[in-house]
C-alpha cells in the first residue's frame, strides 16, 4: 500500500529506500548499462514523480505518476526496452491527463491483455471531496473513449476523502481497484476503511460486485490507518487487498499500534470466510507502528505482504527506526512459519528509517522488495533487497542481498518494482526531491 503525503506544491508517495553498496558491474543487482547507458533513466518536462511501473508484453515499460505543482495532473510515460522514451506514445513518450482544476495524482497502473493502459489515483486535493480517478489509454497514448465516454471516470465512496492506490485486471477483463475511503466524523482522517471497486470494460461499475460495484471493510471500531495499498488477484479469482489498520486519533499521519492488515474477497466481493477468522487478518510485526504497503502471491498460493515495521513517527518530524518488513501467509491466512522468524522478516538497510513500498516475486520464487532507505538521515536513496524463498537475504544479490541507488545528491525514492520476462528488475520513483525540479526516475538491474 502506498501512503500519500500531499502538499499544495508537490505529492510524495511515501516510500523508503535501502542504502547498501552498489553491486559490481555484471553481478546480480548491478545496474543494467543497456538501459539508458548506465542503468538509470530520469526525465521531466515539469517536476514529476512516478508512483508505479508495469511491463508490456513487447517489453516496453510504462510508468505512471503525477506532474508537480499546485495543479498537478496524471502523467504516464512509456519507454522502449533501452530506456528511451517511446515516441509512438503521445508523440513524445509522455501523456498528461487532468481531472480537475486542483491536484490530480496518478498512483497505480496496470496493462490490459489488449495493451490498453489503466492508471488510477486521486483528484481534487486539497478540497475535502477527494475522488478516485481512473483513466484508460489506447496503445498510442490517446484517452480511450470507450471507457466512461471520454477515457476518464471518477468514483466517490463517501463525501470526504477517497484515494485509489492500486489496480489489477481480471482474466475476464474486468478492472479491480483498491484504496481507501474516509468516513469523516470530525476527527482528522477518522473512520478510514479498505475500499475496493470493480469496473466493467466500459468503465461502468460492476453491480455483481459488493453493493453496486463497491466494497468497504473495517478492521476496528475506530479509525483504520490508510486502507488498502496493495492488491493481487489469485489464480482462482479471489481478490487479496493488503495495507494497515489501527487507531489514528492522536496523529493523522499514523501512530504506534498500527498493524499489517489484509482481507480476501470472493469473486462477488464478499469477505472470504475461509481466510483468517472472518476474511481478514492483522499482524503485529514490531512493538510500534507496522504499515503494509504491497502484496504479491506466490505460485504455491502463499501470500507475501511488504512494508515497514517499527515506525515511531510519520508526522513529518523525526523518523523512527523502521525496517523493511515482509510477512508471508499460508493460503488460509495463517502465518507461514517456514518464512523468517514466525512468518516475518525485518531488514535494516541503514541506521535511519527504511521502508519497503514495492514487491515482486521472480519466477524462481525469490522476492524483491524496493523502497526508501535512510529517511531522516543525510542521504535518502532508492533501495532494493532480495530474499530467498525462506526469507533469508540473497547474498548473491548486490552487497549481502541489498542494493542502493543514488540518482542525485537530493532525495531519491523507489515506489514500485516490476520483473521483465528476461528476469531483469525495473524500479520506478522520483529523483531530486527537495530540489527545484524532481524527476521521474527508473533504474534496471541484472537478476543474475
Amino acid at each position: 500500500m502506498k501512503r500519500i503525503l500531499i502538499s499544495a506544491t508537490f505529492v510524495i508517495l511515501q516510500i523508503i529506500v535501502v542504502p547498501a553498496a552498489m553491486a559490481r558491474t555484471g553481478t546480480a543487482g548491478a545496474l543494467d548499462t543497456s538501459f539508458g547507458g548506465d542503468g538509470e533513466v530520469t526525465w521531466s518536462f515539469t517536476p514529476g514523480s512516478a508512483g508505479d511501473v508495469a511491463i508490456q508484453g513487447d517489453g516496453k515499460i510504462v510508468a505512471a505518476g503525477a506532474t508537480g505543482g499546485s495543479d498537478s495532473d496524471f502523467e504516464v510515460a512509456r519507454y522502449d526496452p533501452d530506456g528511451m522514451l517511446d515516441s509512438t506514445f503521445g508523440g513524445d513518450g509522455v501523456v498528461t491527463t487532468s481531472f480537475s482544476t486542483r491536484i490530480d495524482i496518478g498512483i497505480g497502473v496496470a496493462i490490459q491483455s489488449d495493451g490498453k493502459i489503466v492508471a488510477v489515483g486521486v483528484s481534487n486535493i486539497p478540497d475535502t471531496d477527494w475522488k478516485w480517478t481512473i483513466a484508460r489509454y489506447n496503445t498510442d497514448g490517446t484517452l480511450d473513449a470507450t471507457f466512461g465516454g471520454d477515457g476518464k471516470i471518477t468514483t466517490n465512496f463517501a463525501p470526504y476523502k477517497d484515494v485509489a492506490h492500486d489496480v489489477k485486471i481480471q482474466s475476464d477483463g474486468k478492472i479491480v481497484v483498491a484504496g481507501e475511503s474516509a468516513f469523516a466524523d470530525g476527527r482528522p482522517g477518522s473512520n478510514r476503511r479498505f475500499a475496493l471497486a470493480r469496473y466493467n470494460s466500459d468503465g461502468s461499475l460492476d453491480t455483481t460486485f459488493g453493493v453496486g460495484g463497491l466494497v468497504t471493510t473495517n478492521f476496528t471500531p475506530f479509525a483504520d490507518a490508510v486502507g488498502a495499498g496493495g492488491l493481487a488477484i489469485q489464480a482462482d479469482g479471489k481478490i487479496v487487498a493488503a495495507g494497515f489498520a489501527g487507531r489514528k486519533d492522536a496523529n493523522p499521519h499514523g501512530s504506534p499500534g498500527a498493524t499489517f492488515a489484509m482481507a480476501r474477497y470472493d469473486i462477488d466481493g464478499t469477505l472470504d470466510a475461509t481466510f483468517g477468522s472472518d476474511g481478514t487478518v492483522t499482524t503485529d510485526v514490531a512493538p510500534s507502528g507496522d504499515f503494509g504497503q504491497a502484496v504479491a502471491i506466490q505460485n504455491d498460493g502463499k501470500i507475501v505482504v511488504g512494508g515497514v515495521a517499527g515506525v515511531s513517527d510519520f508526522s513529518g518530524g523525526s523518523a523512527g527506526n523502521g525496517k523493511f518488513a515482509l510477512v508471508r501467509y499460508n493460503p488460509d491466512g495463517t502465518l507461514d512459519n517456514t518464512f523468517g522468524e514466525g512468518g516475518n522478516v525485518r531488514t535494516n538497510l541503514t541506521t535511519y528509517e527504511d521502508e519497503a513500498h514495492g514487491l515482486a516475486i521472480q519466477t524462481d520464487g525469490k522476492i524483491v522488495a524496493v523502497g526508501i532507505a535512510g529517511i531522516g538521515g543525510p542521504n535518502w536513496e532508492a533501495g532494493l533487497a532480495r530474499y530467498n524463498t525462506d526469507g533469508t537475504l540473497d547474498t548473491t544479490f548486490g552487497s549481502g542481498g541489498t542494493v542502493m541507488t543514488d540518482f542525485t545528491p537530493k532525495i531519491d525514492f523507489a515506489f514500485a518494482v516490476a520483473i521483465q520476462a528476461d528476469g531483469k528488475i525495473v524500479i520506478a520513483g522520483v529523483s531530486g526531491l527537495g530540489g527545484a525540479h524532481p524527476k521521474f526516475a527508473l533504474a534496471r538491474y541484472l537478476p543474475t
